[in-house]
């Protein structure tokens, strides 16, 4: 071995110039590999170091390995950048000490050094003349043991750094300076190291050689888990039934299609290998289930589909204008229903239990028959169903036939039900139906293959759900989706209780909602967390609810990039050096002992770059060759027990959410159909139309607006919406109240109020009558209760009703469904009443009584005066003047003066002369009428005439004021 020259040695010093510009070029970094950016440019070394660059096409081995290559070879193109040519090309290797942690590793990626512990003693020839801006191929290669001063000499597992010092000549042949014109870094990741003089590298057929030091394993290294997660996830394709909205799907799972690509790099892991988990969105399985027997899709993408129309069934259910000519499934919800609807039949929050085997979970066979009768059962079970492997315990279940694609099984066709009719207008056939039916076929053999997680149908924005107040509806999502995978992947070992958040991140109270779905694990994102360890609890916060803790794998964040960008999206010039950074990590962090497990989840709906799947999938089995890296199951990952406190929910992710208004809108469609499936009912009888036949695919079709794809920018399914929205208005404007052809006339206060219903709607309905606005008018109609108006009927009801007041008034009607949602709008009615009301006959009643007692205070107040009148107190006129029958009498009340004077004068005459026998010697109008009145002779003795009648006796009232006697 020998120092490495510094400087340039010239070969003509006096004629050679000296060039200081121009020759500064970008040096491969594998820092900006690692994270997938543009190179990063260092500062080599001499003046002239920069001249070459270089573009590296392989670098074998990975991983340095005892059964591996026993020789370090570098291959690509190397490129003139500088203004001068280069000549007598040729290099050296240098090397440092192993890194003595990650962080000095990451150091030297960001920014290479001089390593300089061992450096080969001679230079090898590279390549002859290189002119300016020219390229040429390379390969440049060194021993990786060996103390003979040309091999890297390595003695220890670790991370090393190398250097491929390239010398040469720099200008022309007569003036050129021989100095260092490239260098080149890479880092030999060693997890065990070839046997000293072999001469091939080992393998269990051919032993190697014999070797001088015994490869040395770290004290306290332990193998890290590594789990690799394969999404098969697209946006919703579906329309409102069996309809699609375009043809989009068709390419993705077509040979050379994105989604048949990640089929691809799945195939290419070792089979059954139990750290390789499919992630599927039961959403796809649904859609490639519907397209296999036929399907439509919409002629004009961009225009609604329209509303479903219901029409009379007469072959058993219920039959709507918009539903296929396909037959219908029998899988999901019954003989009418389709996968991608199962648990939407019931209420809002609620899942339909009436599929054939999804509600028991039971991983039999699908309830099926096979396009080619009586091989239905041996082909489909055979080719899904693993046999007695341990999936728990990471060992590979072994499938008892080649895994090889075979024709699926197909679901026996039921009877066709009334339900079908016409094809929907503005659809065309779709095209898809073969390459579905062999694209599931695959999927269920490698889903016998490997552990499946399966996401809630459609894959969610869950947060944004729980946001919007639908924390119900995601819970339904969860458990249809789980209903979907049982029934479409039968034989697989599916992970229904790992929780996969898009992004990996999640807020408090959509964890605590998840949990309650039945999730007890979860992956989570590192950046989703205050404080993370790798593995551990992430307990939902009291303030939330009380739920059992979640264990959850944190996907390590500093390595995700660096695996994305070599996995996922189109192939770039740097993958050889991604994949060396990478190892040399993964060996770091083993050495170390400081590794954490590493959960590489993809994005959602990534791009497979082949050729990247391939080298992580050969570098991680190097890896585990010499014990760095280890498998493990998802499973295994989530169930350890270290404590992970907090949860940090990004601005970033709040702000791609799925938008509150939308939601809004979504959430008052969904209870608009749970409305309508509480009302319509099915008339008995076995060829009556069935609402569930209409209302399944309405509300299978809303299941797809939460999908969490609508956050890439392409628009939530505003015409999904707009066909749902519109259904509903057509079933609501089937159940009428019948506009009143004039007021009604009330002729009694108890007369009933005449109101009918109109069903136009080929179901039985089941409303609720309310009359609103009587209360102002006195009008107090009797509540009738749930009605159930027959299909296709009126049905008219005398409503009891209390009017307390004659008048003409105004009220209104309007139909409910049994839940409370309006059916349509409110009816006016004008109502006469003719008759007296309480409140009139109540007033009548109290002036009556007044009255009475008015008549009877004045008679008796007449009673009382007669019975005060004194009876020694009445005036006895005299009798008329016999010789005066003229005398005009005067009234007794005229002589009430002088009462007192004549009564004593009375009594004088009884005592001396009798009265009446002479002439009175008294004056004054007294005695004139007393002798007028003695003279007088009687009628009745004389014969003559009676007197007239006596006037009526004064009344007290008629009294003088002066006149006390007689007042008692």
């Amino acid at each position: 071995m020998r120092p490495s020259r510094s400087g340039p040695r010239r070969r003509r010093a006096a004629t050679i110039p000296r060039f200081t510009a121009g020759l500064v070029t970008a040096v491969l970094l594998l820092a900006a590999a690692l994270a997938g950016a543009p190179p990063a440019v260092a500062a080599p070394l001499g003046e002239y170091a920069g001249t070459l660059s270089f573009t590296v096409d392989a670098i074998t081995p990975d991983v340095v390995t005892a059964s591996g290559p026993t020789t370090l070879t570098v291959r690509g193109t190397a490129t003139n950048t500088g203004a001068l040519p280069v000549s007598d090309l040729e290099y050296r290797v240098q090397r440092g000490d192993p890194f003595a942690d990650e962080t000095a590793l990451r150091g030297e990626l960001s920014s290479p050094g001089q390593p300089s512990t061992v450096v080969t003693d001679r230079f090898q020839p590279l390549t002859t003349d290189l002119a300016a801006g020219a390229s040429t191929a390379f390969t440049m290669s060194v021993p990786l043991t060996g103390q003979d001063g040309d091999s890297l000499a390595l003695d220890v597992p670790g991370a090393y750094p190398v250097m491929f010092n390239v010398n040469g000549l720099v200008g022309n042949t007569d003036d050129s300076v021989h100095a260092r014109v490239g260098e080149l870094h890479l880092v030999a990741a060693v997890v065990s190291l070839p046997a000293v003089g072999a001469t091939a590298p080992a393998t269990p057929a051919t032993p190697a050689g014999p070797a001088t030091t015994a490869p040395t394993v770290p004290a306290g290294a332990r193998p890290l888990q590594v789990s690799t997660l394969w999404p098969l996830v697209d946006r919703p394709h579906l329309s409102v039934g069996p309809v699609f909205l375009d043809e989009d799907l068709l390419p993705a799972i077509s040979p050379g299609g994105r989604l048949w690509a990640v089929l691809d790099g799945l195939s290419g892991t070792s089979s059954g290998d139990q750290s390789q988990t499919l992630v599927v969105d039961p959403e796809l399985l649904d859609e490639l289930h519907r397209m296999q027997d036929g399907y439509l899709v919409r002629a004009d993408t961009g225009v609604p589909q329209p509303a479903l129309t219901p029409v009379p069934g007469a072959t058993g259910s219920s039959r709507t204008s918009s539903t296929a000519s396909a037959p219908s499934r029998a899988t999901g919800t019954g003989a009418t229903g389709t996968p991608g609807t199962a648990g939407t039949a019931g209420t809002a929050g609620t899942t339909g239990t009436t599929g054939t085997t999804g509600t028991t979970g039971t991983a039999g066979a699908p309830a099926a028959t096979s396009r080619t009768p009586g091989a239905a059962g041996a082909t489909a079970t055979a080719a899904t169903t693993p046999t007695t492997g341990t999936a728990a315990t990471g060992t590979p279940a072994t499938p008892t036939t080649p895994t090889t694609p075979t024709t699926p099984a197909t679901p026996a066709t039921p009877a066709t039900p009334a339900g079908i009719v016409t094809t929907p207008p503005d659809t065309v056939p779709g095209r898809g139906a073969a390459a579905a039916a062999t694209f599931l076929s695959r999927v269920r053999v490698l889903a016998a293959e490997h552990p499946v997680a399966v996401l809630p149908y459609s894959d969610p924005d869950a947060v944004a759900m729980v946001r919007a107040g639908m924390p119900e509806r995601l819970v339904a999502l969860v458990r249809q989706g789980i209903t979907v995978a049982r029934q479409l992947l039968p034989g697989s070992r599916q992970l229904t209780t790992v929780a996969l958040p898009v992004d990996g991140v999640v807020d408090p109270a959509t964890l605590a909602v998840l949990a309650q779905a039945g999730y007890r694990t979860a992956v989570l994102d590192a950046a989703s967390l205050q404080r993370t360890t790798p593995v551990g609890q992430l307990a939902v916060p009291s303030g939330v609810r009380q739920l059992p803790d979640l264990g959850t794998a944190v996907a390590d964040s500093t390595l995700r990039p660096a695996v994305r960008s070599m996995i996922g999206g189109p192939p770039s010039a740097s993958g050889p050096l991604q994949v060396n950074a990478l190892a040399a990590l993964l060996t770091q962090q083993w050495v170390s002992g400081t590794g954490t497990p590493l959960v590489v989840v993809p994005d959602r709906r990534w791009t497979p770059n082949g050729q990247g799947v391939a080298a992580f999938d050969r570098l991680l089995t190097d890896l585990a060759a010499g014990g760095a890296v280890t498998g493990s199951p998802l499973s295994a990952l989530t169930s350890a027990t270290a404590p992970v406190t907090g949860l940090r929910y990004p601005e970033s992710a709040r702000a791609a959410e799925l938008g509150s208004d939308y939601l809004a809108q979504v959430r008052d469609a969904g209870g608009g159909v749970a409305s309508m499936q509480r009302a319509l009912v099915r008339e008995p009888g076995p060829e009556q139309a069935d609402p569930a036949a209409l209302l399944r695919p309405v509300s299978g079709a809303l299941s797809t607006s939460f999908s969490a794809a609508w956050r890439s920018g392409l628009g939530p399914p505003s015409s999904v919406l707009a066909t749902v929205t519109s259904t509903l208005g057509l079933l609501g404007a089937g159940l009428t109240i019948a506009p009143p052809s004039g007021p009604y006339t009330l002729a009694s206060s108890s007369s009933p109020l005449l109101v009918t219903i109109r069903n136009t709607l080929p179901y039985a309905a089941r409303v609720r009558l309310v009359i609103s606005g009587g209360q102002r008018a006195g009008l107090d109609v009797t509540d009738p209760g749930l009605q159930t108006v027959p299909a296709g009927r009126s049905l008219q009801l005398r409503l009891p009703a209390e009017v307390s007041r004659s008048g003409t008034f105004a009220v209104s009607a309007q139909l409910f469904t049994p839940d409370g949602r309006a059916l349509g709008g409110q009816v006016p009615i004008t109502v006469r009443s003719s008759v007296y009301g309480t409140v009139t006959l109540v007033v009548i009643a109290v002036a009556g009584a007044v009255l009475l007692l008015m008549v009877a205070v004045r008679i008796t107040q007449r009673v009382r005066g007669r019975t005060r009148l004194d009876p020694t107190d009445r005036i006895v006129e005299p009798a008329p003047d016999a010789g005066d029958p003229g005398h005009d009498r005067t009234p007794a009340g005229d002589h009430h003066h002088d009462h007192d004077h004549d009564h004593d004068h009375d009594h004088e005459d009884a005592a001396g002369t009798p009265a009446g026998s002479g002439p009175s010697s008294a004056s004054g109008s007294g005695s004139d009428t007393a002798a007028t009145a003695d003279s007088a002779p009687d009628p009745a003795r004389a014969g003559g005439a009676l007197p007239a009648a006596r006037p009526p006796l004064p009344t007290p009232a008629d009294r003088p004021a002066g006149t006390a006697k007689g007042l008692r």
